[in-house]
């Protein structure tokens, strides 16, 4: 047995108009009552408390928070007062009444003994559904939708039996609350018939009631209705007169508004709610980004448009939001349809009622926004057609393949296989088997609208089905609204307010939203910022709507939302539900439709044909390179390669091939390698193209330097000595330079793979970007190479111009200048064109591949192909008519002036006349000597300086035999060589003084021999080391001039 205790400030709540009705119910109401356990076995009867109601022995009190009297059900008999009686009469709004306990007049037991002397407070709570609906097409002018009516008042009725009895099989806190709470609920229900207004009338009649009718009460609470429309006009109402006023299905944003509802709550979440949790579904599991949404402009669509649209905006998300008018024409959907078409998107939310569906997806199969590759998420207010009902569609027909493969999203009190859900589907599933509950709940119907014969009674089967989620909402509502009243009693008691004789409605309702109790539906919690009840507290489940049975194209197919994944209120995350298959989508796989256009994004990477190009282009230049750096090696003792000096021509060689090399990496991106390798071509390029220029560059500026110091002397008529140190340093200096800017660049700003979008879509998607190897600080490394290169040019350029006149058989000048112009120029041009194809890859590296490729090319043709061409005309270099013995095969040709007389040509013309005369000069002879000064020309002479040049009339040789020296010559305007026969021309010039030049034979007889230069074969050398002095002799008529040592000798 459980003992309650029932405290004697319970009598007080209650005043009687008898004095033995006073005594009784006070000593009933200080006395400690027992009761018998809370189980359904030992419950009163289901219609236990109405049956109360309609006693004859019963005397109840109505408990007015507007008034300060009570009167007595029976005016005629309890002798109130006048004054106090009007005052009760015009109460209108909400009452409770207090059950008096009296035996019967008799002395027998009457009905009210099962109660043991409990006080007794009754609460009555009429609900308010939709049972019917006005049609002119139904018989009566009505149509029955008195589906999920009839589900959540049989709910309700369920547990206003649980709440009564203490049961608490589903709900725990009612558990024996029929011990401590004196409060007991009854109900009725009323017909709202889809109206508003309807709604709004039969609310005024209930509380305008007469405050002492017990069997026709004034509701304490009202729990409806189940349409936001409805609701909200109820609403209005229920806050003028007190009642609060409970709903388990409208869910409108709108009804949160707790200034126009101020005594509204709900156990149902909002419309925000579910659109929340819709966005979150798109967000974590589908990785959706873009989608639009289709919303009928009425308060429901706009609402929950409204709740998308701000969730979205936490995420990131981008929303297009397409209303349409209610009872809108097919013109106006297309359109709407077509700006849904007009984003690209491929996830829609479709945001408006079951009567629009079969025509509004109709049209967007045609639009093209609906079927395979489409994805719509449908929310609750479709649940009577795919999740408590079905529809069908002929099986080829659009509406099929609009449906085919999307998802509903609904909320729910619970799906099998959750624990709170499967204790009432168990209760619900034996109602059945429970012959009075459901004669009940029969009983409880509304009447069927006036001239319609609508009959709302179920049988048994009803209840073999899983209910919907008004049910499992409906039962927490009764339940809340129960366990609030009876905490809300103890409050009031506690509070001791004399002024009221019970606890308000708006007491009750402050108490309803501040607590929470476990119920048929999970954890009802309200808030906290609204009246509603809180989304993650509420069971949501994704459905994949898909064909009942799979049918043949000229067969119709019935479809149906099959649960897939479940908003788990305790983990708080979108999870599968069961052991549901995977979702199938619209295309009838498992892989979710992209949410936009593929991407079709230009990363702007190198083209692969002009890739080849230039790696081709770089392939022959480094051929090339590879090639002369080998022939040089192999004919490096051959005369010409000798005078062109082999180390300078290694030097370009190396220096081409580095330059070559430089076109691999630049040719390199992120198509072919990762950032990590294109950061190391980035660099790559640079080093490699600065140290080959500078090698390339620095033998060229050399080569032509000492040239031109040579023949600056030899104007002067000095001697000088030009060795390779003098010659060396200017390239130890540039490349020092080089890498000294190139190792600080590489420590502090080096060019690092960079990807730059240029472009996005209407999706923020890079639609356009370049790949480029960048650095912040790299401008100024960047220009000190181009100072220091550029000035190599600028200086080789400057050596060649001096050395334009400067023209014999070997010599390089001419060739030299020739390529350094080629290169200025392809650099001239080239420049500005990588300017202007800056940030477009592709051409960016074909002109650049081009440079090299010319500047390369161009150094190495000019510099081995006439040396190639000159040893082909014969052995060692000389022509292949060369003839020892007497033959004239060379003219060389030097413009020149000393002394004001103009020297035009000499000729060399008899080889073996002139190879004797040097023969007779000793074994070093290499000497020019004149009358004022000498130059001597030794072996290891570099280049183009290894030549003989007649300047007025003196003649300088340099070359490790006269043989080889003699075919140094040039011939300026590339003159034949001479024939035998052919005469040589004499110099007819005449010096300033009138001295008479001399022939190319006298000027030979000049040289004298040097000890260290040019040694001559032992077989060739005279027996006398002074018969060139006495040919001299004879031929001037004096002795020639003696050696000065103090010349300098070039070696």
């Amino acid at each position: 047995m459980t003992s309650v205790v029932v405290v004697a400030a319970a009598a007080a709540m209650m005043t009687m108009t008898s004095s033995s009705s006073n005594t009784n119910f006070a000593a009933a109401a200080a006395a400690e009552v027992l009761f018998s356990p809370s189980d359904s076995s030992s419950a009163l009867p289901y219609s236990f408390y109405d049956d109360l109601r309609l006693s004859q022995t019963a005397v109840f009190e109505p408990l007015v928070v507007s008034s300060s009297s009570s009167v007595d059900v029976d005016a005629d008999t309890t002798g109130d007062s006048d004054a106090t009686a009007v005052d009760v009469q015009q109460h209108v709004g909400r009452n409770l009444h207090a059950l008096q306990l009296e035996p019967d007049a008799d002395g027998t037991e009457n009905a009210l003994e099962d109660l043991d002397s409990t006080p007794i407070t009754l609460c009555h709570v009429p609900t308010f559904f939709r049972w019917s609906q006005s049609s002119s097409d139904a018989p009566g002018g009505y149509k029955d939708v008195s589906s999920e009516a009839y589900g959540g008042t049989a709910a309700a009725l369920l547990a206003m039996h649980h709440f009564n009895n203490g049961i608490g099989t589903i709900a725990p806190d009612l558990a024996g609350i029929h011990n401590t709470c004196p409060i007991r609920l009854t109900m009725e229900t009323v017909d709202s018939q889809s109206s508003g207004i309807k709604a709004v009338q039969e609310l005024t009649r209930l509380v305008t009631r007469s405050p002492s009718d017990v069997r026709r009460p004034q509701p304490c609470a009202i729990m409806g209705s189940s349409w936001s429309g409805t609701t909200k006009k109820m609403g209005t109402v229920s806050g003028v007169y007190d009642l609060m006023q409970i709903t388990p299905s409208a869910s409108s944003v709108s009804l949160d508004n707790m200034g126009e509802y101020p005594l509204f709550t709900r156990t149902h979440p909002s419309d925000a709610s579910m659109a929340e949790l819709s966005v979150e579904y798109l967000h974590s599991i589908l990785g959706v980004k873009f989608f639009a949404q289709l919303y009928i402009d009425n308060d429901f669509g706009s609402s929950y448009h409204t709740a998308v649209i701000n969730r979205a905006a936490e995420y990131d998300m981008v929303v297009k939001s397409v209303p349409f008018r209610p009872g809108a024409e097919l013109d106006e959907i297309e359109g709407a349809l077509n700006q849904l078409k007009d984003t690209g998107y491929s996830y829609f939310m479709g945001i408006f009622f079951s009567g629009d569906y079969e025509r509004i997806m109709d049209l967007a199969v045609d639009v093209g926004v609906a079927g395979p590759g489409r994805f719509w998420m449908f929310n609750g207010a479709l649940s009577s057609v795919f999740v408590n009902g079905v529809s069908t569609f002929g099986a080829d027909s659009n509406a099929a393949k609009a449906t085919y493969g999307n998802a509903i999203v609904h909320d729910e009190g619970g799906l099998p296989g959750l624990p709170q859900f499967d204790k009432f589907l168990a209760e619900w599933r034996s109602i059945p088997d429970n012959s009075e509950l459901l004669r009940y709940i029969n009983s409880k119907q509304p009447m069927p609208p006036p001239g319609s014969d609508l009959d709302f009674e179920r049988d048994g089967d009803f209840f073999l089905q899983t209910p919907s989620h008004i049910a499992a909402f409906s039962y927490d509502a009764v339940v809340g609204l129960g366990l609030s009243a009876c905490k809300a009693l103890d409050e009031w008691e506690t509070k001791d307010d004399g002024d009221s004789k019970i606890f308000s409605g708006a007491e009750h309702h402050s108490v309803f939203v501040q607590n929470s109790f476990l119920g048929a539906s999970g954890d009802n919690d309200i808030g906290p910022n609204t009246y509603s009840r809180n989304a993650t507290a509420t069971y949501h489940v994704m459905s994949n709507i898909l064909p009942m049975v799979e049918t043949d194209e000229d067969e119709m197919q019935t479809f149906k939302a099959y649960p897939k994944v479940l908003y788990d209120i305790v983990t708080k995350q979108w999870t599968p539900y069961g052991d549901s298959q995977e979702f199938v989508f619209s295309d009838g796989s498992s892989t979710p439709p992209p949410e936009i256009p593929v991407l079709d994004h230009n990363m702007n990477q190198l083209q692969p044909g002009v890739r080849a190009a230039c790696l081709a282009l770089s392939a022959i230049a480094i051929g090339l390179s590879i090639g002369f750096l080998l022939f040089t090696s192999i004919t490096r003792e051959k005369q010409v390669i000798k005078a062109s000096q082999p180390l300078f021509l290694i030097m370009l060689c190396v220096g081409c091939l580095l330059m070559a090399s430089c076109i691999i990496p630049a040719a390199m991106d992120d198509a072919v390698s990762s950032v990590s390798g294109c950061d190391i071509a980035c660099m790559s390029k640079i080093w490699l193209f600065a140290i080959g220029f500078c090698v390339c560059f620095s033998a060229l500026f050399s080569k032509t330097y000492r040239i031109n110091k040579l023949f600056k002397n030899a104007k002067g008529f000095k001697r000088v000595k030009v060795t390779m140190k003098d010659v060396i340093g200017p390239f130890l200096v540039l490349l020092a330079a080089n890498i000294v800017v190139l190792i600080t660049w590489q420590a502090y700003a080096p060019l690092q793979w960079e990807r730059t979008v240029l472009e996005y879509d209407d999706y923020g998607r890079p639609v356009s970007s370049i790949g480029t190897c960048a650095s912040d600080k790299a401008a100024p490394f960047l220009w000190t190479l181009v100072v220091i290169n550029g000035t190599a040019v600028i200086l080789a350029l400057w050596q060649a111009y001096q050395a334009r006149h400067i023209t014999t058989e070997f010599s390089e000048s001419k060739y030299i200048a020739i390529a350094l112009v080629f290169i200025f120029q392809s650099l001239f041009i080239g420049v500005p064109i990588l300017v202007i194809v800056n940030g477009q890859p592709t051409p960016e590296l074909f002109v650049l591949s081009a440079i090299v490729f010319i500047i390369v090319v161009a150094m190495l043709l000019l510099i081995f192909l006439p040396k190639i061409l000159i040893m082909r005309k014969g052995e060692e270099g000389l022509p292949s008519n060369y003839n020892p013995r007497g033959s004239t095969w060379m003219r060389a040709t030097t413009v020149g002036r000393r002394g004001g007389a103009s020297i035009r040509e000499s000729s060399i013309h008899n080889f073996s006349q002139t190879q004797s005369i040097l023969r007779s000069m000793g074994p070093s002879a290499a000497e020019v000597n004149a009358s004022r000064s000498s130059v001597s020309l030794g072996t290891g002479d570099a280049g183009s300086a290894s030549r003989g040049v007649s300047f007025g009339s003196q003649v300088m040789f340099a070359n490790d035999s006269m043989e080889g020296e003699l075919a140094n010559y040039g011939n300026d305007s590339s003159e034949l060589p001479l024939q035998d026969q052919e005469k040589p021309k004499e110099i007819d010039a005449a010096d300033e003084d009138g001295t008479e030049s001399h022939s190319i034979e006298d000027q030979l007889a000049n040289y004298r021999t040097e000890s260290d230069e040019l040694p001559l074969q032992d077989e060739d050398k005279p027996d006398e080391t002074d018969v060139a002095d006495e040919d001299w002799k004879e031929n001037h008529g004096h002795e020639p001039a003696k050696k000065n040592d103090e010349s300098p000798v070039l070696t």
